[in-house]
């Protein structure tokens, strides 16, 4: 069950990392690649005019030219490239309406039918539709216009040194102008295959680190399942023993009515004694869950009052003297006088008592209890220490959940249900302290709890 709600606890998640994660690789790189896009098609459309340059008495001067100020004599007329290495363009073609080259005008050095291949393709696509047209010619790749129709600057200067320019449109003839995109291309295809490698890894990352996580988020969810099934197994066994022994003595007392009273009265008793036994268990459980919802009185700063804990301890102490005289076991203690502390008093003498109870029922005869009270800078410590076996380290983790025992073997013995400690520790958090156990195998345990005061 816990398994399946992980995996759909990792499916959510991972999805919703792999969409935003998608979503905004894919927005950056659009972004880049419609910036990259618009500034080759603006360098191409920056390269869209012809550029000539006249100066006196050349023939092929415009009408407009001719008409105005006497030229120098003996001036020609002078084809400037505009496509150098420092320019926008790398090469420009003009062609006629049917698309065959008329002239170039580059700073590259390519074969006549390189010219014709490109001139070919723009042209193609330009037919087609496309305003700009893409294709790799000769190792690189290259962007392409056509302008239609040809637009020419003509620029002249008189035989006074003026100089004029006219711009004219050739309606015949289409003027195709090439830029060199293989750098930027190169660009785009690095910084695509580096966004796939980093959403790669970060998904990897990411699964790794969610896994974990959710491993973590599950381990509190399966240790209570767990403590739930065990209190749901311990609870049920715990009742069945006194159940069958009050239906097995209410048999007898059915099965002949003519039995002596003195053997009726007998199994009477049995059933009373299991029904108070089933009475104090479920006493004792409704008791933990008050605790452990901070249910019970002094957990509030309306319920809490102010009490002598140094003589309550004391009198805890003081009423067990009895069970450790006959079990002829050596107590001494350390109780520092007047510690006072704002708590209820009656659940803080029960986790006194079944404290001292616990260390009683563990000690063999003639071993020792040394109990101690002190405070230092605001803080309580109580310390319960006894000799005897001990506790075994995998137990301590254990030891204070409910119905749980260190030796199941002196249940019987030691009477109880288990619900002690669980009891203790309870009303210790709700108090506001905590309380644990340390041991020693063969040298005896020592429980301690703090309190704030």
């Amino acid at each position: 069950m816990f398994n399946k709600l992980r995996n759909r606890f990792l499916l959510l998640n991972m999805t919703l990392i792999t969409m935003v994660m998608a979503a905004a690789f894919i927005a950056i790189f659009a972004t880049t690649y419609s910036r990259t896009q618009a500034e080759n098609q603006t360098k191409l459309e920056a390269g869209s005019f012809a550029h000539t340059e006249s100066v006196a008495g050349d023939p092929a001067l415009p009408p407009a030219a001719t008409s105005g100020p006497s030229l120098t004599q003996g001036a020609e007329q002078v084809l400037v490239r505009h496509a150098s290495p420092g320019d926008t363009i790398s090469f420009s073609v003009l062609v006629n309406g049917g698309g065959e080259r008329l002239s170039v005008d580059s700073f590259l050095e390519m074969p006549d039918e390189t010219y014709d291949e490109a001139a070919r393709l723009a042209w193609q696509g330009w037919q087609q539709g496309d305003s700009f047209t893409t294709f790799d010619l000769g190792g690189r790749r290259w962007m392409a216009a056509v302008h239609d129709p040809a637009v020419q600057e003509t620029t002249y200067t008189t035989a006074s040194g003026d100089v004029h320019t006219i711009v004219s449109a050739d309606t015949e003839n289409h003027l195709i102008t090439f830029l060199d995109v293989t750098d930027s291309s190169r660009s785009l295809s690095s910084l695509l295959l580096t966004f796939i490698i980093v959403f790669i890894v970060m998904l990897f990352a990411i699964a790794a680190i969610s896994i974990l996580f959710a491993n973590r988020a599950i381990r509190p969810l399966r240790e209570a399942w767990e403590q739930q099934r065990r209190f749901a197994a311990d609870a049920s066994h715990e009742l069945k023993t006194p159940l069958a022994i009050i239906t097995a003595n209410a048999d007898a007392l059915l099965a002949d009515e003519g039995e002596p009273a003195q053997n009726r009265n007998k199994w009477l008793g049995r059933i009373k004694e299991q029904t108070a036994r089933m009475s104090a268990l479920i006493g004792d459980l409704l008791y933990l869950s008050k605790a452990e919802d901070g249910a019970l009185p002094g957990t509030g700063d309306v319920s809490a009052a102010p009490f002598d804990l140094s003589r309550t301890v004391a009198d805890t102490a003081l009423s067990m003297e009895a069970v450790v005289y006959e079990k002829g076991i050596r107590l001494s203690h350390n109780i520092q006088p007047n510690i006072h502390l704002q708590s209820d008093e009656e659940s803080l003498r029960r986790v006194f008592t079944i404290l001292f109870d616990n260390a009683v029922k563990y000690t063999p005869p003639g071993g020792s209890i040394s109990l101690s009270l002190t405070k230092q800078r605001g803080h309580i410590l109580l310390c319960i220490r006894n000799s005897g076996e001990g506790i075994a380290p995998e137990h301590l983790p254990r030891l204070f959940d409910r119905f749980y025992r260190a030796d199941a073997s002196r249940s019987s013995e030691t009477g109880g249900h288990g619900l002690g400690l669980s009891i203790a520790r309870a009303i210790a958090e709700a108090a506001g302290g905590n309380l644990w156990a340390e041991s020693t195998p063969g040298e005896g345990a020592a429980f301690f709890l703090s309190l704030r005061g």
